[in-house]
């Protein structure tokens, strides 16, 4: 409708909160996520390999990320920003369900080459 950086606003908003949301489920068990120890008198927090595997797990679980990234593409292409356009396509390709029917991410991937 011609608004492209409100709409863009909006689906990096809803990108945000999504992540805000899937990162508190993620660490709900801190013992999964962190590991603290002391090094050379130091504090340290490290963390460990669960949080990005469950990231990953949950936002790939929900066709909603894969929309949000998907859609955000679509504001840079009609921006004429190609690279961030087809950058945010691989991402959606990438998070979209397993078994999920999404084509529009590939659809709209093709189109820039085209």
């Amino acid at each position: 409708m011609g608004q492209i950086n409100e709409a863009l606003n909006s689906y990096n908003e809803g990108t945000e909160r999504l992540l805000e949301l899937t990162s508190a489920q993620v660490h709900k068990n801190h013992s999964l996520c962190h590991r603290e120890e002391v090094i050379d008198g130091e504090a340290t927090r490290t963390v460990l390999p669960y949080v990005f595997v469950k990231t990953f797990e949950l936002l790939k679980s929900n066709p909603m990320y894969a929309t949000l990234r998907n859609n955000a593409g679509v504001c840079f292409a009609e921006r004429g920003d190609i690279e961030s356009a087809r950058s945010l396509y691989l991402e959606a390709i990438e998070y979209t369900p397993d078994g999920y029917d999404y084509p529009d991410p590939v659809r709209n991937l093709e189109s820039l080459d085209n």
